[in-house]
């Protein structure tokens, strides 16, 4: 357990590289999640209520994701 957060320096750049490196990865991995599994599904049932429900999740989180 980090008791102390993690120590990146007081430098700016560094928190920014890590957090822009973290961003990066979980990005990808959502949109492969997305267009790998959930389109896929989407397709297969188009009416079912989970396809639409998270279709709907994934529209609203769209804007915030465009970095």
């Amino acid at each position: 357990m980090r008791t102390d957060g993690y120590q990146l320096g007081a430098e700016p750049a560094a928190p920014e590289a890590y957090e822009r490196k973290v961003i990066k990865e979980k990005l990808t991995e959502f949109r492969r999640f997305i267009t790998g599994i959930v389109a896929p599904h989407a397709a297969a049932h188009p009416g079912g209520k989970w396809v639409r429900h998270i279709c709907r999740v994934a529209d609203g989180a769209r804007p915030g994701l465009l970095l």
